[in-house]
């Protein structure tokens, strides 16, 4: 995640503290960054968790008024895909197809399930009837 804010013009600014808290409870997450940046990328976040995220100026004076804004994390990425498909015949009209699907999130493979899918056979359906003509 990128937190950014928009800068205090003020040659007096040491830098900045960025604190990120889960707003469900756990350990605050603290960064300091240059007086001259107006953002930072915080990683090791948990994905869909709600935070709350605080940035304040920090002086040779001390530290400004904070400003803070909920945010919630991007869900974890999972990859699926069909690992395997094999199928057997079971009629002339119909078929049943087994498919190996997993689960991946950054390479790992989290699980898989077999799947089963049948065809049926499906009636033809009439489109167009055009007459024939006689001579």
């Amino acid at each position: 995640m990128i937190v950014a804010w928009i800068g205090i013009p003020d040659d007096q600014i040491l830098n900045y503290k960025v604190t990120i808290v889960p707003t469900d409870g756990g350990s605050p997450i603290n960064i300091t960054v240059g007086g001259d940046k107006n953002s930072t990328e915080i990683e090791g976040l948990q994905p869909n968790t709600n935070y709350t995220v605080t940035v304040k100026a920090v002086t040779p004076d001390g530290e400004g008024d904070p400003t803070s804004i909920a945010v919630t994390t991007e869900p974890a990425f999972i990859s699926v895909t069909v690992v395997s498909i094999s199928s057997t015949t079971l009629t002339s009209s119909s078929t049943e197809y087994y498919i190996k699907v997993c689960a991946f999130k950054d390479g790992d493979r989290l699980g898989c399930s077999d799947v089963s899918v049948r065809t049926v056979p499906v009636a033809p359906s009439v489109t167009e009837v055009t007459p024939k003509e006689t001579s």
